[in-house]
């Protein structure tokens, strides 16, 4: 029931998490055709390594054309589902990892996704 001394630490196994990049809102038309919708979105992106890096810095402009291209791509029934997010997701990951060359993406988190 009680603890006697410290408790133990995490395993050593266990992988410490990247460092988190917020990037701006995306605000973009889908490619519906004959019926405007809009999506908004906010990512972040979590890299390979637990400091910031220039990298990302360095690439903005060309990692936000590139997500903006992929955004702008899709139709609503493409995204409305949790599949097709996920799909998305490792779109968007495998794109920035590709525009990328010492930091890498290990996940692309949605925080906001809005689509009207």
């Amino acid at each position: 029931m009680f603890f006697k001394g410290k408790p133990s630490p995490p395993p050593a196994t266990a992988a410490a998490n990247g460092h988190i990049y917020k990037m701006e809102p995306f605000l973009v038309n889908l490619a519906d055709p004959g019926q405007p919708r809009y999506l908004k979105v906010t990512l972040h992106i979590e890299s390979n390594q637990e400091k910031p890096s220039e990298e990302y810095e360095k690439r903005q402009p060309q990692l936000r054309d590139a997500i903006l291209t992929i955004l702008s791509s899709r139709q609503y029934r493409e995204i409305m589902t949790s599949e097709g997010k996920a799909a998305l997701r490792e779109e968007i990951k495998g794109k920035v990892n590709q525009l990328l060359v010492s930091l890498k993406a290990q996940n692309i988190f949605f925080t906001e996704f809005v689509i009207q």
